[in-house]
């Protein structure tokens, strides 16, 4: 039987009115993809909030899959070297697309890196590069959002 709720190890972001899942091994950079989406969103004139960062509690609601962010750290967002900052938020998102950030990825993406299932419920997914490269990484979420 699949469950319902799952504690994932991600990062959540809306993005206009898309939930992105962001998720990758520890210190693969979700949060900073996370806070690159958000300024390129809000740059592009876009709703953009916070939902929550490195870990985000999961589980079908309607048939859809909704993020929540712990309560203790909403509107919270490491950056790695910084320290902690705050975004704006919101307390939950309905989660429509998935970035999935990998250490050797296909060298090219393809248009569509396929789908993945979170609770047995298909989502798209792009699968990226964990380097740095946050500007690069943040155009082809915007991108693959627009298309």
């Amino acid at each position: 039987m699949i469950p319902s709720r799952e504690n994932v190890h991600a990062s959540l972001v809306i993005l206009g009115e898309t939930g992105v899942l962001i998720r990758g091994r520890s210190g693969s950079g979700k949060s900073a993809l996370a806070l690159a989406l958000l300024a390129r969103a809000r740059a592009a004139g876009w709703h953009a909030r916070l939902v929550g960062d490195d870990r985000v509690m999961v589980e079908v609601v309607g048939g859809r899959l909704v993020g929540q962010g712990h309560a203790a750290v909403r509107g919270l967002i490491e950056a790695r070297g910084t320290g902690i900052l705050a975004r704006e938020s919101v307390d939950h998102g309905v989660i429509s697309a998935v970035v999935t950030l990998e250490a050797s990825p296909a060298r090219l993406p393809a248009e569509e890196s396929g789908t993945t299932a979170i609770l047995g419920l298909p989502l798209p997914q792009l699968i990226l590069p964990d380097d740095r490269d946050l500007a690069a990484k943040a155009d082809l979420v915007i991108g693959w959002l627009e298309a």
